[in-house]
């Protein structure tokens, strides 16, 4: 489970890294400001692509952007799948269809206008 969610978290601020090198650029171009603003549009694009480019479905079972959100200075993305336990007993069976994680990280634009 610890590795798993570990794997999860990675994809997430990976995630968040891409989304955060996502401008806005039509508020880019009003003028300078205390940081690159970010788009919201463009983040989750970003984070989608990245889900298909690094086969986060195919990793994860269950698999899915939970959120996207952008304050126009800071990306924070949640990601959520199921992990599997190896040992269903007793105690566990409640567990059997799976436990959801859930990773969530944040990232701010790594460039300044």
């Amino acid at each position: 489970m610890f590795l798993y969610r570990r794997s999860l978290s990675a994809a997430a601020d990976a995630a968040a890294l891409t989304a955060a090198n996502q401008p806005d650029l039509a508020r880019v171009y009003l003028g300078p400001g205390d940081v690159l603003p970010l788009s919201q549009r463009g983040a989750a694009a970003a984070v989608a692509q990245y889900a298909v480019d690094a086969s986060l479905a195919g990793r994860f079972d269950g698999f899915e952007v939970d959120r996207v959100d952008s304050d126009g200075a800071e990306v924070t993305v949640t990601l959520t799948a199921v992990a599997h336990l190896p040992f269903v007993s007793l105690l566990t069976a409640r567990y059997a269809g799976g436990y959801t994680v859930t990773a969530r990280a944040s990232a701010r634009s790594p460039l300044v206008p």
